[in-house]
């Protein structure tokens, strides 16, 4: 059943589309792909497709030192053992190739990089959905879909991309152009779904869906056809899709490893060179197509949003709600209540009624009202976590001679070369990527360190701390707020973890700031968190070492401290100022990080 229904969507996909499958010349396709194009009816047409042949001469493209550098930091700092690789930084790339690509215009052709400078495009925007009126299903639909990434060349409200991303989730494990994964890339270039299949296959059509719509949008208003590049990823393995102006498909699949790294780069470089050709074709010259009604740029999920909802009323559900979820548990109960009787158990009868009482008991009882982390007011803060703020001078924050710390060459080069190219980055977007150079680059440099003096135990403990993003796990804390018990949730955006997440291991929160300048409105939340995690660890009866806190912009860096007695300490540093100096504190949490890697004890209950 779940064959038939893949061929079925795959079937639509190419349908819809309008595709025809372009094999390589000599290739044939597997029995799997003779008979789902078959049964079908899809065509495809024999032949090399250019679109993937990498001229050495002209194309060929390898990676900067700098870059290289930067990517060989990740891996080290990434991978947790000798064994496991880290997939690449799909988002860094992406974003420092195209500042390569505008580095390129700038010394071959000045004058074509001073016109760019003028135009809002190229750029990458990250976590887009794409909202569009279904006018040809005449259902009176509206569509989404998600990205991971768009590449831009010109006003998103009219679909001017040349390329869109899916990072995937999981780990890709078949390289077939009709894979689940690779049907969203296709869909999303080329044409539309339908509502009932977009439901049921919401995942793995993302990108086929995306492409779909930007292709009938220039259909529809009668736009110059274009190239639309999907790429479906997982860092390990590259999925390129490419549709051509006659709606032609070919597609090619690359491992990021030394034989085949270039080759990924080169066909990246390829792409955001033709969105640089585009943008300037573009000019500023007003689009006389119609738009097509929708979203673009909708606000990441921040800490208090997401799958989850934060938010509440004060007096609980809307009474129909209530009804009408009491109604589906009582049809439930009747009906297990009816499959349990057959059985002829009294005593598992019995058991069964007392668990649905105890549990209709509970949904009845009055909820807690919630509180977003990114809602609690800086004057609350420190009554309701019995917290002490430091007011006079202290040492924490001093640095001795042994601990002041350079930053690597290569560090300094991508973060000069990345402000001055790019212009039109989303501040979100360009604050995460640095924030992660910066963290990525320092794990790297302490385990070198300890490599090169032979510290092997500490080269261990180096290896265990995880930095990691924290956008999908919610921390949840119940406490009292004005005479109130409230239940304070939301999401960290990073942590440094030196043991497990049930134990609570971990030193330093990090809170991003998603706008520049606005790094001092993230304390509070970073506060927040550190709190938690105090609390957590307190009444588990564990040892309460220090837990650091850093709410940055990449600009201004607020270091925060919360010691065993609660009392918490903030430092703030410029780094434009004195980078080392941020670079210098950072490390000092990344040792002490690693002196509590050895000393993990029993698991939080």
């Amino acid at each position: 059943m779940r064959n038939d229904q893949e061929k079925k969507t795959g079937s639509r996909v190419f349908d819809f589309c309008g595709l025809k499958r372009r094999l390589k010349k000599g290739e044939d396709i597997s029995p799997v792909e003779r008979d789902f194009l078959s049964y079908y009816g899809i065509k495809w047409r024999r032949g090399n497709s250019k679109v993937w042949h990498i001229d050495t001469n002209n194309d060929g493209y390898t990676l900067p030192d700098y870059l290289d550098a930067m990517l060989l930091d990740y891996t080290l700092a990434m991978t947790p053992t000798d064994i496991d690789a880290a997939p690449a930084p799909v988002g860094m790339i992406l974003q420092l190739l195209l500042a390569e690509a505008r580095q390129k215009m700038r010394i071959n052709s000045p004058a074509q990089f001073k016109a760019l400078c003028q135009l809002r495009g190229p750029f990458w925007s990250y976590n887009q959905v794409i909202s569009l009126a279904d006018t040809e299903g005449a259902q009176g639909n509206v569509l989404e879909c998600a990205l991971s990434y768009a590449l831009w060349y010109g006003d998103p409200r009219s679909l001017e991309t040349i390329c869109v991303v899916i990072q995937a989730e999981q780990p890709i494990i078949s390289t077939s152009a009709e894979c689940e994964g690779c049907l969203p890339v296709l869909g999303a270039m080329c044409q539309w779904l339908n509502e009932p299949l977009r439901r049921s296959y919401q995942d793995e059509l993302l990108i086929p869906y995306a492409t779909a719509m930007i292709q009938r949008n220039r259909r529809t208003n009668r736009r110059a056809n274009r190239d639309v590049y999907g790429i479906f990823t997982d860092g390990f393995i590259w999925m390129f899709h490419h549709v051509d102006k006659k709606y032609k498909y070919s597609s090619c699949a690359l491992r990021w490893n030394e034989e085949q790294q270039n080759v990924i780069v080169s066909l990246l470089s390829r792409i955001l060179h033709d969105a640089l050709k585009m943008s300037l074709m573009l000019g500023e010259e007003a689009t006389q197509s119609t738009e097509v009604r929708s979203v673009w740029n909708r606000p990441q999920a921040g800490l208090s949003e997401g799958r989850e909802s934060m938010s509440h009323t004060a007096d609980g559900e809307d009474e129909s709600s209530q009804s009408q979820n009491m109604e589906w548990f009582s049809k439930l109960e009747r009906r297990i209540m009816q499959i349990i009787a057959r059985r002829g158990d009294p005593k598992e009868t019995l058991m069964v009624k007392e668990a649905f009482r105890v549990a209709r008991s509970e949904s009845q009882k009055p909820q807690l009202p919630k509180k977003a982390v990114t809602d609690m007011a800086s004057e609350d803060l420190y009554d309701t976590f019995d917290l002490i703020q430091e007011t006079g001078p202290t040492q924490v924050w001093d640095l001795a001679a042994s601990e002041l710390k350079g930053i690597t060459k290569h560090l300094s080069h991508i973060l000069t070369f990345w402000d001055k190219m790019l212009l039109y980055v989303e501040p979100s977007e360009m604050i995460s990527v640095q924030l992660n150079i910066i963290m990525v680059s320092i794990l790297a440099a302490k385990q070198r360190e300890a490599y090169r003096l032979g510290l092997i135990k500490i080269l261990s403990s180096y290896k265990s701390l995880r930095w990691v993003r924290e956008d999908s796990k919610t921390l949840r804390f119940t406490r009292v707020i004005r005479g109130k018990r409230t239940r304070i949730q939301g999401r960290m955006d990073y942590a440094l973890w030196y043991g497990s997440r049930a134990n609570v291991e971990t030193n330093l929160v990090v809170v991003q700031g998603k706008e520049f300048y606005h790094a001092s409105s993230c304390v509070p939340q970073a506060i927040t968190y550190m709190a938690i995690l105090y609390h957590a660890r307190k009444q588990a009866g564990r040892f309460n070492s220090p837990i650091y806190g850093l709410a940055t912009d990449s600009w201004n860096w607020y270091f925060l401290r919360l010691d065993p007695d609660g009392v918490v300490s903030k430092h703030m540093v410029d780094w434009h100022t004195d980078p080392a100096e941020v670079v210098s504190h950072i490390h000092k949490i990344m040792d002490h990080a690693a002196c509590l890697a050895s000393m993990c004890s029993r698991t939080l209950t």
